[in-house]
């Protein structure tokens, strides 16, 4: 198994290589059905989360990506050229089916993360165009 200190190394290693190649960067972790704690889940992502709660440890992977998303911000924090987006609560605001199985987004959930990746990624310095072009 990955623990959080192994995969906050991939990321790290990305961002090394990106630098040296002046491309700016930004990372995420993306929403996983198992790792909800905001979202409000609907009657069918509820089905989906207790079938995978038979065959998965949703704490333990829960426990390890909370990890990782604060290693990485922390990274963020202490680097400014480093660029992190927790996603994993991008969904706290969000009130319909974002989860069409554990780990695949509905269209309409896939238009949300994009809206609010547009957002961060203008208002971060990231593109030189703005939020409406």
């Amino acid at each position: 198994s990955v623990t959080g200190v192994q995969t906050c190394a991939l990321p790290i290693c990305f961002y090394d290589a990106t630098t040296r190649d002046n491309v700016k960067s930004l990372f995420c972790i993306q929403p996983n059905l198992m790792l909800e704690e905001k979202h409000t889940l609907t009657p069918m992502e509820e089905t989906l989360v207790k079938y995978s709660d038979i065959i998965r440890r949703p704490d333990q992977r829960r426990y390890h990506m909370r990890s990782l998303a604060n290693r990485l911000q922390e990274k963020a924090d202490n680097d400014p050229d480093f660029r992190f987006m927790n996603l994993l609560d991008v969904f706290e605001d969000y009130t319909g089916d974002a989860y069409s199985d554990v780990v695949h987004l509905t269209p309409a959930a896939n238009q949300h993360i994009a809206e609010k990746l547009a957002a961060h990624i203008v208002s971060s310095g990231l593109s030189d165009r703005t939020r409406d072009e």
